[in-house]
């Protein structure tokens, strides 16, 4: 959403200049483009709207033209864009009727600006492609044009066009050796590449175009610009830069009283100080531009704020705040039915409903999230789809015409029908041949694939039942052999009247104890002795207790009423999942806080174990053995489990387990 507004900063327009303070209608708007050259936009208002009022008075269109395209500069500027497109099209039907090519292009070319920042592509895009039928118009009318197409295509990601026209707006502009327009272009070029995930680039361009700006006459551009380069520092983990270049366009959207401007490097800042860690800070930012965008009435920027806002109360475990900020922007976006901003809300509601221990809740938002991102798929194939038919339909034209010249040619075509036929009939055995053998080689690898999990399967109970026999052995068999061992040593120790002897008898008694611990440790890591004595929370609360730290970790277990005993079986792999996940965590995740949460709900078990660490892409990271081997346990129970992470954003691991 930022880009979508900060593209009004590229808006090339370079209106003359005057210090007269006449009330005639000429010298009022002479004064208006004074002041918004200078970014002074609340006297430039109040200047075109006296010029507004006394030309209509009047009745002197030149004057009216001007007064009109103005007010809708400035009400774009500061976000009104309503109201911006009301007076761009009273300046266009006075355009219209005067027969000035130049002047018809310049309110074509605003108000295409503005239906484009309000997301009607096909409009914007029809206005401009307009001005470039008219003929005869200014180079700067032109340049501004082009610049406008880019910005409209960049906006639907059609980035190979919009290159081609910001290339064409800007040899205009370095011709005509306008540093403002040459920066703006150079801005929305270095866009384009931020958004295809190449910050580097993109900020080389930003600097560029800082470099040609100067800060006594183009401050509102200046603050754009650094934003994006703010950006790109934070792309790059450069977080000081970034800081500083948002600073300085806070700095001067507060000076020139731009509401808007400033709320969008406000959420820059927020997202910041989440990157940084700096979770309180982060609030207070995001917080800051929530009041401007509820007072502007921006009800899609309301939405992504509340939702950042929510991320952070849940980071900084105030769950009843981030409950509130989540609950109050899914209400934004089902009024306004924004797919996406649902998906990411209901995909917020399921961390927030596992961090309070409601897992079965938290499963069904995640499902609704599943559901609206599907929803997005569709969207963009319903778009792809009517794109197709649009060409399809040209075509078709094209076809018609065709087929009218080869009327004369049928008799060929039906000579060549029966080697057509013959060609087909071949292509169609050679796709079901490739169909079959493509069958039976995913029949193969479907059954391999199970052979192996059974395999690994078979391997697991092995091992446990290994684990078993030994533990009980080192319990029930070397543990008495060191106790008899010490008894006999006591024995001997009192029959004797050598102090060294004693002493030596002593040290070896030591040694016997501690060999007997040892035993005893690994007996029951094997085969805890608290999951048979007293079941499996007693036996995971053992685990997190005694379990070895890297550092400072903090292991929080948390379960519901559960007083039955389970099947044997049951308890000792869910042990075994909870032991291995919890070694996942400790070798890779860099985790400061482990959460582990049990609870029976609906005749199933429910374990969900989360970390705030490092995160890993899902679809992208292969099973280790480690998982293949809590798969091959929860394929002997029935189970399923879930994994949700993202680099940098911790891991939330859910296993369900059927109790009937």
């Amino acid at each position: 959403m930022r880009y979508l507004f900060f593209s009004l900063l590229l808006v090339y327009t370079k209106p003359l200049l005057s210090q007269s303070t006449e009330a005639d209608p000429k010298q009022l708007n002479d004064s208006a483009v004074y002041h918004y050259d200078r970014s002074h936009f609340d006297k430039a208002w109040e200047f075109a709207s006296q010029a507004n009022a006394r030309a209509e008075a009047l009745h002197l269109q030149d004057e009216l033209f001007r007064s009109h395209a103005m007010l809708g500069n400035v009400a774009s500027r500061r976000g009104h864009l309503r109201e911006a497109q009301r007076h761009h099209r009273r300046s266009l039907a006075i355009a219209r009727d005067d027969g000035d090519a130049n002047r018809r292009a310049k309110a074509l070319s605003s108000l295409a600006s503005v239906l484009s920042t309000l997301g009607e592509y096909d409009s914007a895009t029809m206005l401009l492609n307009e001005i470039l039928t008219l003929g005869q118009i200014d180079r700067e009318v032109l340049m501004t044009t082009y610049g406008r197409l880019g910005v409209n295509q960049k906006r639907q990601q059609q980035y190979d066009k919009a290159i081609g026209h910001y290339l064409q707006s800007l040899t205009i502009a370095k011709a005509l050796h306008d540093s403002l327009a040459s920066a703006r272009t150079l801005a929305n070029i270095g866009n384009i590449y931020f958004e295809q995930k190449d910050p580097a680039r993109a900020l080389q361009y930003y600097l560029d175009a800082l470099s040609l700006l100067d800060s006594a006459k183009h401050n509102l551009s200046i603050s754009g610009i650094s934003v994006f380069a703010s950006d790109a520092y934070q792309a790059l983990k450069q977080y000081d830069e970034a800081e500083r270049y948002l600073q300085r366009s806070l700095a001067i959207t507060r000076k020139l009283n731009l509401p808007n401007s400033e709320a969008y490097a406000l959420e820059s800042l927020g997202i910041l100080h989440f990157n940084r860690r700096q979770v309180h800070e982060a609030i207070d930012a995001f917080q800051k531009a929530l009041a401007l965008h509820r007072n502007l009435d921006a009800w899609s920027s309301q939405e992504s704020v509340l939702l950042q806002l929510s991320e952070c109360y849940l980071h900084t475990g105030q769950l009843r705040e981030a409950r509130a900020m989540l609950d109050e922007g899914r209400l934004i976006a089902e009024k306004h039915k924004h797919t996406f901003g649902l998906r990411n809300a209901y995909r917020m509601m399921a961390r927030l409903d596992s961090a309070q221990g409601n897992f079965r809740s938290a499963l069904a938002h995640y499902q609704r999230s599943v559901h609206y991102k599907d929803s997005l798929f569709t969207v963009e194939k319903a778009k792809a789809v009517e794109e197709i038919n649009k060409k399809f339909e040209a075509q078709e034209k094209g076809r018609v015409i065709a087929e009218q010249e080869r009327i004369i040619e049928q008799q060929r075509t039906k000579e060549l029908f029966f080697l057509m036929l013959i060609g087909v009939l071949l292509l169609s055995a050679c796709v079901i041949y490739f169909f079959i053998r493509r069958r039976q080689r995913l029949k193969h690898e479907m059954l391999q694939e199970q052979q192996r999990k059974e395999k690994l399967l078979a391997i697991v109970i092995a091992q446990e039942q290994m684990q078993q026999k030994i533990a009980r052995d080192l319990h029930d068999g070397f543990v008495q052999i060191f106790a008899a061992a010490k008894i006999n040593l006591e024995s001997v120790k009192a029959m004797s009247t050598s102090p060294a002897l004693s002493g030596k008898l002593q040290e070896t008694a030591s040694i016997i104890d501690q060999a007997a611990r040892d035993a005893r440790t690994i007996s029951h890591q094997l085969l805890p002795y608290s999951l048979e004595k007293h079941g499996l929370i007693a036996a995971i609360q053992e685990l997190l207790d005694k379990n070895p730290k890297k550092g400072s970790e903090e292991y929080i277990f948390k379960h519901g009423a559960i007083t039955e005993r389970y099947k044997n079986t049951l308890e000792i792999n869910v042990y075994r999942i909870v032991q291995e996940l919890i070694n996942n965590i400790i070798k890779h995740a860099a985790a400061r806080r482990i959460q582990v949460f049990l609870s029976q709900q609906h005749q199933h078990l429910v374990l969900s174990v989360s970390d705030d660490g490092k995160g890993f892409d899902v679809k992208h990271t292969a099973s280790g053995a480690g998982l293949l081997n809590i798969e091959s346990r929860l394929q002997s129970l029935r189970g399923v489990m879930r994994i949700e992470s993202q680099p940098g954003m911790g891991t939330t691991t859910v296993v369900e387990i059927p109790l009937t």
